[in-house]
């Protein structure tokens, strides 16, 4: 959140048949390896990245620095997305369970399996509230909403344009930073 670092992945041509994950600091000191693991996102706390292995279908939460990386298995889904609850005891991530359509799931690591949050076909990358009350989500219709973490009734995401996607929170919460790709 304070712009001193980021973790992003190379896919495809730039890292071959798996993800390649990456730390680095915007000092311009040289990026960190962080392992196969795609779409990761640094912890609230910037300790540690949390990222899905597809190969092993399971999280991988791997620390900056020393440690040993954490795996949490995930038979029978594929996560497309994944996003931190912002007290760090779990996630928010897009997905499917096999032979389901996609959706987005709350999964606490203290044990348990994924929670579905929202109907089959209603996902998109999750973009969680800095008071960790709130989702983003996209309907099939392409309407953006915001789903209660705790349970309840979705409330429509009110003046976004055709396209555009949640992209971050304010660091207040009151709105979020849009984009449409490609613009």
């Amino acid at each position: 959140a304070d712009g001193s670092a980021i973790a992003f992945f190379e896919s495809g041509e730039g890292a071959g048949e798996r993800a390649v994950s990456y730390y680095r600091k915007t000092d311009g000191s040289p990026a960190v390896k962080l392992g196969n693991i795609s779409r990761p996102r640094l912890s609230p706390d910037g300790k540690s990245v949390v990222g899905y292995v597809p190969q092993t279908a399971e999280l991988a939460i791997v620390p900056i620095g020393p440690g040993e990386a954490r795996r949490i298995p995930l038979p029978g889904f594929t996560v497309n997305n994944v996003e931190w609850q912002p007290d760090a005891r779990g996630v928010v991530f897009s997905g499917n369970e096999a032979g389901h359509g996609l959706r987005l799931y709350v999964m606490e690591f203290g044990g348990g399996k994924p929670r579905p949050i929202t109907a089959e076909g209603v996902a998109g990358a999750p973009v969680v509230s800095p008071d960790g009350k709130f989702v983003t989500a996209v309907q099939p219709s392409g309407q953006v909403i915001l789903v209660p973490l705790a349970g309840g009734d979705p409330v429509i995401c009110q003046g976004l344009e055709a396209g555009e996607r949640p992209y971050a929170w304010t660091a207040d919460g009151t709105a979020l930073y849009v984009m449409s790709r490609g613009t």
